[in-house]
C-alpha cells in the first residue's frame, strides 16, 4: 500500500508539489484503472452438463462482472458493467443489458441502464446482479460506495426494483454492509423459499486476505443475516462469479487463480454452508454468469481478456489411457495422439491439487501413488488449447 504522506513529502522535495500536477497523476492513474477494465470481452459457451461447455459466442466486447436470469416471457437478460463507447462517453462505466428471446441464439443491441434514487454524490453502480422477485419484477443487486470513487470500507451491497430491466428504482437502505470491510461482487439466488446471498470474503487491513466468501439468508430478499464464511483458505478458488438454482441443490459458479490457469470451477450445496468438492469445467475466464434452462441446457459467460484466442478447450482430437486404474503403486499415463508438450495434474476430492507434473514431451508418463490416501481423485491434462478430465482412484 502506497504511504501517501511520504510520497507527497517526496514530492515536495523534488520541488514538484503543485495542483497541476497531482491532479495529472490522479488522472492517469485512474485512466490506467479505468481502461484495464475496459480490456475485457463476454463470451457466451453452452453445455448440457454444466461443466463440459463449447460453441463459443461473442457477447459484448468491453464489459466486465455479467449476471443472467429468465423473466416469465421466457427472455434471457444478461445485465453487466458496460465499458464500451470510450474514456468519458455516456456509456462509459455504466452498467448495461442485453437480452435474448430464442434461449441466448440471437441477442439484442446493448442498452444502459437508468437507475434513479441513489444515495450519495457518486451515481455509480457496479458489480451487479439480477434476479425475478416473486412478484415477477426485475431486482438488481449491485456494489456501490455513496461518496467516495474507491473501493473502501463505504462500499456496501444495494439494490433496486423494476417492471421494464431497464428502468430501476433504489430501494431503501442497502442489502448487506460491514463496518470498516469493502462488501463488492454480490450474488444472490432464491432456493427452498429462501435468498442466499454471498460476497467474495474481504478483511479489514492489515488482516491477510484468506480466500473464500461470506454467506447470508433472508425470506425477503431485502433483509440479509449473515450465517457463516464459506471456501476460507482455498487461495486457488475464486468465490467470485454467481449462484445458480439447480433445482435440488444450489451450484457456485466461480474461477481459479493464475496457477489453475484461471478454469472456471463449479461446486454444489443444498444449504450455502456446506459445499461440495471444486469441478474444473474446460473453459477459462473470471466472474462467470451462469443461467440453467430446461432440459439440462446451461449457459456460462465469462470475461476474458480482449487479446485471448477465445476457443473451449476440447478432446477431440486428444485422448488418454491410464493402466493400471485403480492404482495401487505407479501406474503409466499414455497418451495416444503425440503432441510437442502437456501437462499432468491431480486433485484430491476438495479441488486441492496433489500432483503436478509440467512439460511432458513424452506419450507415456509414470506417475506414483506416494503418500496419497485410498480415495477417489481427478486429473486434467493440458495440452495447447485442449483439455481431458477423468478419475483416478488410488487404493
Amino acid at each position: 500500500m502506497i504511504n501517501f504522506n511520504k510520497y507527497l513529502f517526496f514530492l515536495r522535495v523534488l520541488k514538484l508539489w503543485n495542483l497541476n500536477f497531482i491532479h495529472t497523476l490522479l488522472i492517469l492513474f485512474l485512466t490506467t484503472f479505468l481502461f484495464a477494465q475496459a480490456e475485457h470481452d463476454l463470451y457466451l459457451y453452452t453445455s448440457n452438463d454444466g461443466t463440459t461447455f463449447g460453441n463459443p459466442f461473442h457477447l459484448v466486447d468491453s464489459a466486465d462482472v455479467p449476471s443472467m436470469t429468465q423473466d416469465t416471457s421466457g427472455r434471457l437478460i444478461c445485465v453487466f458493467q458496460n465499458f464500451k463507447g470510450g474514456f468519458g462517453s455516456s456509456t462509459w462505466d455504466k452498467l448495461g443489458v442485453v437480452t435474448s428471446t430464442d434461449n441466448g441464439v440471437t441477442w439484442s443491441a446493448m442498452s444502459i441502464l437508468n437507475i434513479s434514487g441513489l444515495p450519495g454524490t457518486t451515481q455509480r453502480p457496479f458489480d451487479p446482479t439480477i434476479v425475478m422477485t416473486d412478484d415477477n419484477k426485475y431486482r438488481l443487486y449491485f456494489s456501490y460506495c455513496p461518496n467516495n470513487m474507491v473501493l473502501d470500507s463505504t462500499c456496501d451491497t444495494y439494490s433496486a426494483l423494476s417492471t421494464d430491466f431497464i428502468n430501476y428504482t433504489v430501494e431503501a437502505g442497502n442489502r448487506y454492509g460491514e463496518l470498516n470491510v469493502k462488501v463488492i461482487d454480490p450474488t444472490v439466488v432464491k432456493f427452498n423459499s429462501q435468498w442466499h446471498y454471498m460476497t467474495p470474503l474481504s478483511t479489514p487491513p492489515p488482516t491477510p486476505f484468506l480466500g473464500g466468501a461470506r454467506h447470508a439468508t433472508s425470506l425477503d430478499g431485502l433483509t440479509f443475516t449473515l450465517i457463516d464464511s464459506i471456501g476460507v483458505g482455498d487461495l486457488n478458488y475464486k468465490w467470485t462469479g454467481n449462484l445458480m438454482n439447480n433445482g435440488s441443490e444450489m451450484r457456485f459458479y466461480g474461477f481459479t487463480d493464475n496457477v489453475l490457469g484461471n478454469l472456471i470451477w463449479w461446486s454444489e450445496s443444498t444449504d450455502g454452508s456446506s459445499w461440495g468438492s471444486y469441478t474444473l469445467t474446460n473453459i477459462t475466464g473470471k466472474d462467470p454468469a451462469i443461467y440453467k434452462g430446461s432440459s439440462n441446457y446451461f449457459l456460462i459467460v465469462p470475461k476474458v481478456p480482449s487479446t485471448v484466442a477465445l476457443q473451449p478447450l476440447s478432446n477431440q482430437n486428444l485422448s488418454v489411457k491410464i493402466y493400471p486404474n485403480p492404482i495401487t503403486n505407479t501406474a503409466t499415463v499414455f497418451l495416444e495422439n503425440l503432441v510437442d508438450q502437456w501437462s499432468w495434474t491431480l486433485y484430491n476430492a476438495f479441488g486441492k491439487v496433489v500432483q503436478k507434473n509440467d512439460k511432458i514431451k513424452t506419450q507415456h508418463h509414470s506417475i506414483n501413488k506416494g503418500d496419497l490416501s485410498a480415495g477417489i481423485y481427478f486429473y486434467h491434462i493440458h495440452s495447447q488449447n485442449m483439455i481431458l478430465s477423468g478419475e483416478l482412484i488410488v487404493e
